[in-house]
């Protein structure tokens, strides 16, 4: 175990009491497996000055504001460290273990974590904007506040993860499996979450106006006064959800969607494409409807009481 924060700074020309650790500024220390620091008080940050050998085993690494950017750390073990701050910007993290890392306020933009190892890792507060983390394991890991500006989150695995309050504008997340997270009033504005899987995510108040979620799986997820305005929701799965205070603003397409036993009572729908969808014991109790296009909808068993089908195309629907 490699602990920086041993010892304190101290001046040329201080002479340590017995016993004390002190580290002089500027001093060169060669902390294991070839790995050298230098000591910088004005930072208060620690450097790699030079790296030799074997540096990628650092299991357990401890430290504050380490600077690890632009190193290559392919397959690196850094699983366990507790290094608040730490500076992976640009570094190669391909297929690197994180496991249990403690790594909160990191910065790893446009970091390459493709296939990296992040399950239960304390990302809280990180900046991961434009990183690579394409296929990455994310399983209960805590990324609350983080930002994820533009990163790529492909085939990712994010199950139980905490992403409460996170920004995700603009990410990709295609084939992301996302299910039971956390996303209370995440930022997901333009994202590209097409044919994930969010069963059972906790989306309230988030934002996914303009957001793809073409193919999503949104069975049993709480989307209470989430903000789904423009988003595409063509072949989406919302079985089980209650949309009630969603907002639905510029939703025009909910063609070939799964919303069996979603309830969808009172709320406007108006001139709202669903045709071919799936509306099999949904409840659409007081809903608007108008100039609504259901053709070939199915709605068997659905409640439609108080429904306004004023000007609704609702050519071979089968109703309830």
């Amino acid at each position: 175990m490699y602990n920086f924060l041993k010892g304190k700074y101290m001046d040329m020309n201080e002479k340590p009491r017995t016993g004390q650790v002190l580290y002089r500024i500027g001093h060169e220390l060669t902390i294991g497996n070839g790995i050298k620091i230098i000591i910088d008080k004005k930072n208060q940050s620690y450097y790699f000055h030079s790296i030799g050998m074997d540096y990628k085993d650092l299991k357990n690494l401890k430290g504050l504001n380490i600077d690890l950017a632009n190193a290559d750390l392919e397959r690196a073990d850094l699983s366990g460290i507790n290094c608040i701050g730490i500076n992976l910007s640009n570094t190669n993290l391909e297929k690197a273990d994180l496991t249990g890392a403690n790594i909160i306020y990191a910065d790893l933009k446009k970091a390459n974590l493709f296939g990296a190892n992040l399950r239960k890792a304390n990302l809280s507060s990180s900046d991961l904007s434009e990183a690579d983390l394409y296929y990455a394991h994310l399983e209960e890991a805590n990324l609350y506040s983080a930002n994820l500006y533009l990163a790529n989150l492909e085939g990712a695995k994010l199950q139980a993860a905490n992403l409460n309050g996170t920004n995700l504008s603009k990410t990709t997340m295609i084939n992301a499996m996302l299910t039971n997270v956390g996303l209370l009033k995440a930022n997901l504005k333009e994202a590209n979450l097409s044919s994930s899987d969010l069963s059972g995510a906790y989306l309230e108040k988030a934002d996914l106006s303009n957001a793809n979620l073409s193919k999503v799986y949104l069975m049993n997820a709480n989307l209470k006064e989430a903000n789904l305005s423009g988003a595409n929701l063509k072949y989406t799965n919302f079985s089980g959800v209650n949309l009630t205070e969603t907002n639905l603003y510029m939703v025009v397409n909910l063609n070939t969607a799964n919303l069996s036993s979603t309830n969808l009572s009172g709320i406007n729908l108006a001139n709202i494409n669903l045709e071919k969808a799936n509306l099999e014991g949904a409840n659409l109790e007081g809903t608007n409807l108008t100039n609504a296009k259901l053709y070939r909808a199915y709605l068997k068993n659905a409640n439609l009481s108080g429904a306004d089908l004023e000007g609704a195309d609702l050519t071979g629907a089968i109703l309830p």
